[in-house]
């Protein structure tokens, strides 16, 4: 029970003798470990659980859980959590959307994902799950999700993570289900673009001789026109915040221009 630690020895009790841990219930008094938040330090890697959650001052806190840590509470509000990370990664909030974008333009007519928000950065996959605590969303890494089943609650979900731990989240499997695909999708875009970077180093990779020269090239073009598309979408999110409105095709040439490095003189 080594990820459960951290917990009231009531609940903990309550979870050894069957019942299932229910994360859209936890209260800060669930959880016994409290860190400060000048001290605070995650292991992203193996984070499991964000809960924001309100206190008696009305100020916002946050249930951490982690596969190695256990349980620890924090007077930091969730989205001051997930900053964390992203205020240090290499992807910002506005990144994030336009991975969004493009996954929505990828359905193709299929049921699109809603605009909420998610931030993936290696395995750390966190998507918005359950309901909102004080105006701010909590997270789930879909990386640890094994297995995700309906319960008899309409929204509800019934998880299975991959420390072979059931619990039950409230939010509607199919939304969850929709979010931790389009989290998947963009960590398989963000390792297609590393594998490339990777090989592109090897001393054997303009060697048109060598078996999987073509299929690197057409990865490579396919990659391109993904960036090109994304940057595309990040100058219109930008011009839109000015109220600037370009269309996508003059937009897109601007951005062909600047990464070919010719005409730079706006």
């Amino acid at each position: 029970m080594g990820p459960l630690k951290g917990l009231s020895q009531e609940l903990l009790h309550s979870v050894r003798q069957g019942e299932i841990l229910h994360l859209g219930r936890l209260k800060l008094a669930d959880v016994v470990v409290k860190v400060a938040s000048d001290q605070l330090e995650i292991d992203w890697e193996h984070l499991i659980y964000l809960k924001n959650v309100r206190g008696a001052n009305r100020q916002s806190h946050t249930i951490i859980w982690t596969s190695t840590a256990g349980f620890f509470k924090v007077d930091l509000g969730a989205q001051q959590v997930v900053n964390l990370r992203a205020n240090t990664g290499v992807l910002c909030w506005l990144d994030m959307q336009v991975y969004v974008d493009q996954y929505n333009q990828a359905q193709q007519g299929r049921v699109p994902i809603e605009s909420s928000l998610m931030y993936v950065l290696g395995n750390l996959r966190l998507v918005q799950a359950g309901n909102k605590d004080d105006k701010q969303q909590n997270w789930l890494n879909g990386a640890m999700v094994e297995t995700l089943n309906a319960t008899t609650r309409k929204k509800e979900s019934l998880v299975l993570l991959d420390e072979n731990v059931e619990v039950l989240i409230n939010e509607a499997p199919e939304k969850l289900r929709r979010r931790i695909k389009c989290a998947n999708w963009i960590h398989s875009e963000q390792q297609k673009h590393l594998k490339l970077v990777n090989h592109q180093h090897d001393k054997d990779y303009d060697n048109r001789d060598l078996y999987g020269y073509a299929h690197y090239q057409a990865q490579r073009a396919h990659l391109h026109e993904q960036h090109v598309s994304r940057d595309t979408l990040l100058v219109q999110q930008a011009l839109a915040v000015y109220e600037v409105v370009a269309p996508a095709e003059v937009v897109r040439k601007l951005v062909q221009r600047l990464r070919n490095n010719t005409g730079n003189r706006l």
